[in-house]
């Protein structure tokens, strides 16, 4: 396993992205350099925060409480940027290399990885200032054992996760989503999660021998993570091809043209992943959506606004980069027998059958705000209808092509000015009926009169679409060249 090591930093050494990228890596090891040196300052001076907010002299069951919503932060890190490492062993599987190894060898090297370097910043400050002088040093150890391994519970999950999420990205959704359930009932008192999760440490803490339970969760996640590993670790092993006859959508395939590059569409989707991270930040949105909720429920316009938002963001955050998706093959559909109209009408069908996703998402959060069941019903009119239509227009505009499996995080690749511009419309006409009924003192039908355009878009949407059609074929091949010279 060192020769893997070894051959690991001779690669990062003698690469031609590390010797041509000089002033990248500065400014990276810069930026590193500050997020460690303000999580120390951060671990050490954490007792001085808390007392001066909550006035408390003991700390310990405080920072206990608050160390859970940093780890739920970095699971989320950890599963945007965190880096699945097992194309990195594949050219060994052709040397006489324990295949056990090399499987180890990933999970080993993960241990050692940015984000755990930070929370050790973040916890060895307050444990060495805090802990160790105050408590015993039963208590003391075993207070930084179970965070510890629950900092590594966290390393190992993701990889797991991160191995599922390329098999099935809805539970992976469906666990975002409890999350942020969880965090609501907590900041509205309804169930305190960081009450019991520091109840939890201390009680493991106070008897030093309960420390064998979270070290037996870490040895689960490493066997998990080890596992799913272990099952991509051929790119044709028998669950791979599996997973994609699973993603192959064949009851759409039989059923005309439209369906059928429908179904090419959503499979380059759940094969690919920038744009699983695209929806994947969709989802995040409705969450966000409701924390926004809870200091402007007297404010109609906002509300109005934080539905917008609520019901588009997973087709908008899809959407913004319509035909970049298919930057790589457009050609293909231009030299061969596929309708522009129906190649549109798909991209349409996929924008309304992810706003019904949006929608029915979002219905958990009309149990908590019942006034949101006309907005969403009306935003979800808006975004099938209009900002279908003005997406698909601003898109033919498109020159930059993008790449289908780099992380959409902190990635402006394919983005261009027309993402920019396509915001104005998409908010400017919905606030524009808005303040056109508040004129007359009607505001309080504007989720109406939004409703009311947008289904009239659905109903006229075949003529939109010739519409756009039209604009297309003016600029296929400015689009195409476009793709191809980038």
């Amino acid at each position: 396993m060192l020769n893997l090591f070894l051959h690991q930093w001779l690669e990062t050494k003698r690469s031609l992205f590390w010797q041509k990228s000089v002033f990248v890596n500065i400014l990276s090891g810069i930026m590193g350099l500050y997020f460690l040196i303000n999580f120390l300052l951060l671990g050490f001076y954490a007792d001085d925060l808390i007392q001066s907010v909550y006035q408390e002299s003991n700390t310990i069951r405080l920072f206990s409480g608050f160390i859970l919503f940093y780890y739920l932060f970095d699971l989320f890190a950890r599963f945007m940027v965190q880096k699945n490492t097992v194309l990195s062993i594949q050219p060994y599987l052709i040397l006489p290399v324990s295949k056990q190894s090399l499987i180890h060898y990933p999970l080993v090297r993960s241990i050692f990885s940015f984000l755990n370097v930070l929370a050790l910043c973040l916890i060895i400050p307050y444990f060495v200032k805090v802990v160790v002088p105050g408590t015993s040093p039963g208590f003391a150890s075993s207070w930084f054992a179970t965070l510890i391994a629950l900092m590594f519970i966290n390393n190992f999950i993701i990889i797991a996760i991160k191995k599922l999420d390329a098999i099935n990205p809805i539970l992976i959704s469906i666990f975002i989503v409890s999350i942020g359930s969880l965090l609501y009932l907590n900041f509205k008192d309804i169930f305190s999660l960081s009450t019991h999760f520091s109840a939890m440490i201390f009680f493991i803490a106070e008897k030093p021998i309960m420390v064998v339970i979270p070290i037996m969760l870490l040895a689960i996640s490493y066997y998990f993570a080890f596992s799913s590993l272990r099952k991509g670790l051929y790119s044709e092993s028998p669950n791979n091809r599996e997973a994609g006859s699973q993603g192959t959508f064949s009851f759409l395939t039989r059923r005309g043209q439209v369906a059928n590059l429908l179904a090419i569409e959503l499979k380059m989707i759940f094969r690919n992943k920038r744009p699983k991270t695209a929806l994947l930040y969709g989802v995040l949105m409705i969450p966000y959506g409701l924390l926004l909720l809870q200091n402007k429920a007297d404010d109609y316009f906002l509300i109005l606004f934080i539905g917008f938002m609520i019901i588009s963001s997973i087709p908008t955050m899809y959407a913004q980069l319509v035909f970049s998706w298919e930057s790589s093959h457009l050609d293909g559909y231009l030299t061969n027998n596929v309708t522009i109209v129906n190649y549109l009408k798909s991209k349409y069908l996929l924008i309304g059958l992810l706003t019904i996703t949006s929608y029915l998402l979002a219905l958990p959060l009309v149990l908590v705000h019942p006034e949101l069941l006309k907005i969403h019903t009306a935003m979800l009119f808006y975004t099938i209808g209009v900002s279908s239509t003005i997406i698909l227009t601003l898109g033919c505009f498109k020159r930059k092509p993008i790449s289908l499996a780099k992380n959409q995080m902190i990635n402006y690749e394919g983005l261009s000015i027309v993402e920019f511009l396509m915001i104005f419309p998409l908010l400017g006409l919905p606030s524009i009926i808005y303040f056109i009924l508040n004129a007359y003192d009607q505001s309080a039908y504007a989720e109406y009169g939004i409703g009311l355009v947008g289904l009239a878009g659905i109903v006229f949407n075949h003529q939109l679409l010739q519409a756009i059609g039209r604009l297309f074929v003016k600029n296929k091949y400015a689009m195409g060249q476009g793709f191809r010279k980038n």
